[in-house]
């Protein structure tokens, strides 16, 4: 049995957005398969640490707002980052933690975390790191979740972190969550929704995979 850390917080609609398909992902998780998810809500970065120590997660999950350098838990607080000025936050980090994913699958659902933290973390050696190296855009309906229009960006999203939990290899469940914005993409496509299949596409197109293809989630 694996454990899986999941933080996300509630603090703007975007990000309830997030926190609120993770909470189902969550559930998904305890109620249909062997392993146990762990929703950190708002989280700061001793909460953050706390949790990673007690639970030890084979999977940890980040959703919150992202940089190429940190990733933020409740408002502005970075939870996961290089010390450093960050453009895309707007923020001075100012503590320093990727060896806290040393050993770890990482799924950073967050915008441009791709361009230069994921890499760091696969070289602080995380076992794998799925990230976005642009912004992670869905669409939105009246911004209180779900709704119709937010679901087909998460549903491709989350593909990764389920393959991982239906046993698949890191580099499998990567092309499996490829495969499905693909699919969602020309799916909205043939409804006629181009905003939709564009942002799609272009979640596709900017997700990146670091680290060992073949690695598991055991």
């Amino acid at each position: 049995m694996a454990n899986l850390l999941i933080s996300a917080s509630r603090d703007d609609a975007a990000k309830r957005y997030g926190y609120w398909y993770l909470w189902q992902f969550a559930e998904w998780v305890n109620n249909h398969t062997e392993h146990k998810a762990y929703v950190l809500t708002d989280p700061l970065l001793p909460d953050f640490q706390k949790a990673l120590v007690s639970l030890d997660p084979q999977l940890v999950i980040l959703n919150g707002h992202g940089g190429r350098k940190g990733v933020t838990g409740l408002n502005d607080n970075v939870i996961l980052g290089v010390k450093t000025w960050d453009p895309e936050l707007n923020v001075k980090i100012k503590a320093e933690n990727p060896k806290w994913m040393t050993g770890r699958l990482v799924y950073l659902l967050t915008c441009f975390t791709g361009r230069e933290l994921a890499p760091r973390l696969a070289l602080t050696k995380a076992k794998a790191v799925v990230a976005y190296q642009s912004s992670f855009i869905f669409l939105t309906g009246d911004e209180t979740p779900p709704d119709e229009q937010s679901e087909p960006f998460f549903k491709a999203a989350l593909t990764y972190p389920k393959a991982l939990l239906e046993g698949f290899k890191a580099g499998e469940s990567y092309r499996m969550l490829e495969e499905d914005f693909m699919m969602q993409s020309n799916l909205m496509a043939r409804l006629g929704e181009k905003q939709a299949a564009e942002y799609l596409w272009h979640d596709y197109y900017w997700a990146v995979f670091y680290g060992d293809p073949s690695a598991t989630l055991l």
